[in-house]
């Protein structure tokens, strides 16, 4: 299977087709949603990727 066909369920804002210019005027309540569920995402890394032991070598 094509990867770039792959299709990932996220509830983030698909910016695929969105250049950094026109990302630049939006306003910022248009991303507050996405931005606040993605700060939280890595805030908790360790709870969203899987891992070996924490005990480490």
């Amino acid at each position: 299977m094509d990867e770039s066909a792959m299709r990932i369920d996220s509830d983030l804002v698909d910016l695929t087709n969105v250049s950094l210019e026109t990302l630049d005027t939006f306003d910022d309540e248009i991303l507050a949603v996405s931005t606040d569920r993605l700060l939280r995402q890595v805030d908790h890394a360790g709870s969203s990727v899987g891992g070996g032991s924490e005990g480490g070598s």
